[in-house]
């Protein structure tokens, strides 16, 4: 059996302050020393190369992709000292960088994940968005595809499995009865580690909520995960109160 974390929605960016939920969630995988982490993706923000942002300069002073890949790359270092394997999944806002070269081919070989971070020479797995779902024994992980009200029902018809996914930035679940096949399946998002009232929300509530996941998987490939929610700057796990 191996026990694992299961992160998402980071949005780093080298000019903000690490988010508390993040710091939290550090501490408790120093802790906990997990055999795996997989992270569902959008590890940076990268809003200096968003198209929403290209016509509002004073927004885009002094970001710098080099602050943020040298960020990163120290945070790879933490991760990578607490736990034997790491799985990067690849989200909306990293694919930021695939548009970028898209619009600059010149950068090509010069500012993707996999070079910049150098995932093969860290021994990380990255997991293209056209290469998800990643698959953990009875479990699929992906960054989202929907985010509806209902988007872990929708999930859970689209994919027929089950599944964690991040992306909306908030908890739902879902579960769906096979009865033909006597199987039960079920569908998580789980909240992220950033600002849950960011900029662009312009003070308008989006319902964003903090957190992450812990999962078993055995050796069968069965599983177990619990969604944590991180509440007013803390959560319990074993009867240990973090934060």
């Amino acid at each position: 059996m191996q026990f694992g974390l299961i992160l998402t929605d980071r949005h780093h960016d080298a000019d903000k302050e690490e988010h508390p939920s993040y710091t939290l969630v550090k501490k408790f995988a120093s802790d906990m020393k997990p055999d795996f982490v997989v992270d569902l993706g959008d590890l940076l923000d990268l809003s200096y190369i968003s198209s929403f942002n290209e016509h509002f300069l004073r927004k885009l002073e002094n970001k710098r992709y080099l602050k943020d890949i040298s960020m990163v790359n120290r945070e790879l270092d933490f991760w990578q000292g607490v736990t034997k394997e790491y799985v990067q999944l690849e989200g909306n806002h990293d694919y930021r960088i695939k548009r970028w070269v898209d619009k600059v081919p010149s950068l090509e070989g010069l500012v993707e994940y996999e070079t910049v971070f150098g995932f093969e020479r860290r021994g990380i797995e990255w997991v293209w968005s056209d290469h998800q779902p990643y698959k953990r024994g009875k479990l699929m992980f992906h960054h989202g595809r929907f985010c509806t009200k209902y988007a872990a029902a929708k999930h859970i018809d689209v994919y027929g499995g089950n599944m964690v996914f991040g992306h909306i930035h908030k908890f739902q679940t879902a579960s769906k009865v096979v009865p033909y096949f006597n199987d039960e399946i079920q569908a998580w998002s789980l909240g992220c580690l950033c600002d849950v009232e960011p900029e662009y929300a312009k003070n308008q509530p989006l319902g964003h909520q903090n957190g992450f996941g812990c999962v078993y998987v055995g050796d069968d490939g069965g599983f177990n995960l619990y969604p944590v929610n991180i509440v007013n700057g803390g959560f319990m796990w074993e009867g240990r109160r973090y934060g």
